[in-house]
């Protein structure tokens, strides 16, 4: 089973908690939509690199559509090619 994640406005590093949870949550298959998303902080990138760490070790799937801004954020971390469209989606 799969599922999507929305999100939205500005991922600040107070949002990393509830963001851990809500990737924790999902199921192995999993698609998020970054494409509102305006800047994403270090904390919730951190969030997102972990949750596609773990996916990767089970085989689940991982998709990400993000907004210019947040893989602008995402470059700026280092982090853009580890978590923008992986090409492994099912």
């Amino acid at each position: 089973m799969s599922n999507q994640i929305t999100l939205e406005g500005r991922l600040a590093s107070d949002q990393a908690d509830a963001l851990r949870d809500e990737l924790s949550a999902a199921s192995a298959d999993l698609t998020i939509d970054g494409s509102g998303v305006r800047g994403i902080g270090a904390l919730c990138a951190h969030e997102l690199h972990r949750a596609r760490t773990m996916r990767s070790g089970s085989g689940g799937a991982w998709h990400i559509n993000a907004s210019s801004e947040m893989h602008a954020d995402l470059e700026l971390l280092g982090l853009s090619t580890t978590l923008e469209n992986l090409g492994d989606k099912k």
